[in-house]
């Protein structure tokens, strides 16, 4: 077996090389739009050659069913050899190695934690009880290999296991979002948009651009409740008073995602900012980005003082009689029970009026990383789940956007999808009528399974 020891060796060094090209994007992934994408696409990559390993091991085995066993000994070989180093690439290669003799585990184990050698153990003697073939003990049955599957995510139509793929169809336009540009004053470490003090991708939009979009709900007596604005952070938007002035005074309600910083702060906006809570009262809500409700966390993710400084924010809004919101997240892993007691300490200390028990005063938001692995949505889905299509955000919401260069705005399916070009609609909301495949990550994690929404 002295061809396939080497073939495996050349797999490992794909494998190693692949792998350093996805942690060096990582680790550029905040720059811009452009080094976040490149950090998709090397991930994208490597679970691309784990594909073709599992390949070209259901090849061989087809083509010589001896050789069942010396791959076996192969595998567990240089796993075991490797084990001790403790680093990612164990567990990457650990993961190639499960591929040629468990097809579906090597994708899910591509971004776990670096596997020691007393995990590793562990598993194996777990695993040798329930299938002593895999483990080299034995041969007691046939070796078993799946077909590898197809890229997820690739086709709108099927998913990789070729199953019809979810789509879900606008029930109605409860909200329609408005991003009023990426520009932010801040980048955090982890923003799904990338925003940050230079990232222009999606560009400002006017008060003369989005008329029309509240023409045609009222033209087509869509029945929309809420105009939502989001960004990037709005107020970096010359406009964005105006244009909530607009909506409201047009009957919707509005919401505004800010970080209450420095941008909302300014004396001409905070002047706009009285006069439309003076005039319209609750329907107008300022939703701020509190990532958690103790300050070294929210700051890690947002910059030093951040967490002072949007606070400060949140004052002057309880001050003039603003209603608020908050926006918090659930990457330290907490308890959905112990990060809304925190909160509502928080708004009890700082008399915010704000109900931490109400899901929509106080929405916990899942991370949302495209490289993590989740199932695709299928249309048996839905029973399995015990979950209808109209819970989902693009049964009930459309987004307008312009991006840098463009001669108009146009429609997409979701908030959270921005630069995806198979999720743009069209140039009007009638064109946006339309069913949306679920056919990105982001549709699993987020919305399906994570039973998140961003509207009020």
């Amino acid at each position: 077996m002295t061809g396939l020891t080497k073939q495996i060796r050349r797999d490992e060094t794909e494998a190693n090389r692949l792998d350093a090209a996805t942690k060096a994007a990582f680790r550029l992934r905040t720059r811009s739009p452009e080094h976040r994408i490149a950090w998709t696409e090397a991930a994208r990559a490597f679970r691309a050659h784990i594909a073709r390993i599992e390949q070209q091991a259901e090849t061989l085995l087809a083509d010589d069913p001896d050789a069942e066993g010396p791959l076996r000994d192969c595998i567990f070989a240089f796993i075991e050899a490797r084990a001790g180093s403790a680093d990612a690439a164990v567990a990457h290669r650990a993961a190639m190695a499960r591929g040629y003799l468990e097809g579906r585990e090597a994708r899910r184990a591509l971004h776990r934690p670096a596997l020691s050698r007393s995990r590793y153990l562990t598993a194996r003697a777990q695993t040798r009880q329930t299938n002593p073939v895999a483990c080299g003990g034995g041969m007691t049955g046939p070796l078993t290999i799946p077909a590898p599957a197809r890229e997820k995510f690739a086709d709108p139509d099927w998913t990789a296991k070729g199953e019809a793929r979810a789509t879900v169809a606008l029930d109605r336009l409860e909200t329609l979002w408005i991003n009023t540009g990426t520009l932010c004053n801040i980048a955090c470490r982890n923003c799904y948009i990338f925003s940050s003090p230079s990232n222009d991708a999606l560009v400002y939009v006017t008060v003369d651009e989005i008329t029309p979009y509240l023409d045609e709900i009222a033209k087509r007596g869509l029945g929309t409740r809420e105009i939502g604005f989001t960004g990037g952070e709005p107020f970096m938007n010359p406009e964005m008073v105006a244009m909530a002035d607009l909506a409201l005074g047009r009957g919707f309600e509005v919401l505004i995602l800010t970080n209450a910083m420095r941008p909302m702060m300014r004396p001409s906006v905070q002047a706009g900012l009285r006069r439309l809570v003076q005039s319209y009262g609750d329907r107008l809500i300022f939703r701020v980005s509190l990532d958690h409700h103790q300050a070294p966390l929210h700051d890690a993710e947002r910059g030093r003082r951040s967490f002072e400084i949007s606070i400060e924010g949140m004052r002057w809004l309880r001050d003039i009689g603003a209603r608020m919101a908050v926006a918090g997240r659930t990457l330290w892993g907490e308890g959905d029970a112990d990060m809304r007691a925190g909160f509502a300490a928080l708004f009890r200390r700082e008399g915010f009026a704000i109900d931490a028990q109400d899901p929509s005063a106080l929405v916990l938001f899942p991370e949302m990383d495209a490289t993590v692995e989740v199932p695709e949505i299928t249309t048996a889905c839905w029973g399995i789940l015990d979950k209808s299509p109209a819970e989902v955000m693009c049964s009930n919401a459309r987004m307008v956007v312009k991006r840098r260069g463009a001669d108009h705005p146009v429609v997409l399916a979701c908030t959270l999808l921005a630069y995806s070009e198979g999720f743009e609609l069209g140039r009007s909301l009638v064109e946006a009528d339309r069913p949306v495949p679920l056919n990105h990550p982001h549709c699993a994690k987020f919305c399906v399974l994570g039973g998140a929404r961003c509207s009020a």
